[in-house]
């Protein structure tokens, strides 16, 4: 019986962990955490590699990372002017480019909401907590982009920040 037993454990598989669970946490504290899903794959970048700015309503967020061939990937936001002015969801129309954008660039294959392929679209981002006072800023956000041909198509989920802001 003890054999019985002991030879379960052999068929157990140990069970992965979620693309979602490797995301830092939602927070709102000036924790310094930066993550999103991209095409349901957890994408995270470390202190250092975020910068957020915020002034005059303008929100910008750069995150950058190194893939495994040594190239940058890099994900940016920019909402346009007076667009930011207290939490809450704040939908950004591609179309007003250059004053708002959306980026996603995965080596080799660059996705930007000036493409004439996402004029008609638009992201999202929600602002859960605004510190104009200790400067830090936390929210979520969410887009869709197409590359330039609107062949290839990338999508960015569950996107979370949570930074002190220049």
């Amino acid at each position: 019986m003890l054999a019985a037993f002991s030879s379960l454990g052999l068929y157990c598989k140990k069970e992965e962990p979620s693309e979602l669970s490797k995301l830092p946490p939602l927070t709102n504290y000036a924790a310094q955490t930066f993550g999103c899903l991209i095409n349901g794959k957890a994408w995270t970048a470390e202190y250092g590699q975020v910068q957020i700015d915020f002034f005059n309503g303008v929100l910008s967020i750069r995150a950058n990372r190194p893939n495994n061939a040594g190239l940058f990937e890099s994900l940016g936001i920019n909402t346009y002017k007076n667009q930011i002015n207290a939490p809450g969801r704040n939908f950004i129309p591609y179309n007003t480019y250059p004053d708002a954008q959306f980026v996603v660039r995965m080596p080799p294959i660059w996705f930007e909401s000036s493409y004439p392929t996402n004029k008609l679209m638009g992201g999202g981002v929600t602002i859960t907590r605004m510190d104009t006072i200790n400067y830090y800023m936390a929210g979520t956000f969410n887009f869709t982009l197409f590359d330039e041909t609107g062949t290839s198509q990338v999508n960015i989920t569950e996107g979370r920040f949570d930074y002190k802001y220049h």
